[in-house]
């Protein structure tokens, strides 16, 4: 009998709670830890996060994906910074979509992704269609604060946070190391 052919899924993680990338991450460390490689990128971020800064420590296994830094929420940005962003959004998400199906990664993980939908960056159509065209092994992940009903239905896992209580909510910034 031959070897079971390995099928890649699609990972949706939403909502407004706490979580989504950690969770995120944590697949990541599962996959390194059986000596996958894997590719991450975030979207909309600062750069400045903690897991950027210990990803490389996992060595040659993770690839980052260097895409550009938001240094302030995009709602507080002027028009003319939002069309920037968008524009380098838009254009890191087609070249980290073409190192997925070019490389040999058994894990993408596209952080806040789904955000990009919601802020017109680029359609639920053209998130789906990336993920029906990886490459056939690749685990996919999308990270965000919504999926609309395309999104959805392209999933294999769909998890949904829900903050029922967060510090944030009675004024407390985000902390180094625990937030971001």
């Amino acid at each position: 009998m031959g070897e079971k052919k390995v099928i890649g899924r699609l990972h949706v993680y939403i909502g407004y709670g706490k979580g989504k990338s950690t969770a995120a991450l944590g697949l990541l460390l599962r996959a390194v830890g059986q000596g996958h490689r894997v590719l991450y990128g975030q979207f909309l971020k600062s750069g400045r996060s903690g897991e950027l800064l210990s990803l490389p420590q996992l060595g040659e296994n993770v690839r980052i994906w260097p895409t550009s830094s938001v240094e302030k929420f995009y709602r507080n940005l002027s028009e003319a910074e939002q069309e920037d962003v968008k524009n380098a959004q838009r254009a890191s998400l087609a070249e980290m979509a073409a190192e997925m199906r070019e490389g040999s990664y058994n894990l993408a993980i596209m952080d806040e992704a789904l955000d990009l939908i919601d802020l017109g960056i680029v359609t639920a159509a053209e998130l789906v269609d990336l993920a029906r065209n990886r490459p056939e092994a690749t685990e996919l992940v999308y990270t965000g604060h919504n999926a609309g009903p395309e999104i959805v239905a392209a999933a294999d896992y769909l998890t949904e946070f829900h903050a029922r209580k967060h510090p944030y909510n009675e004024g407390v910034p985000a902390r180094r190391g625990i937030e971001f």
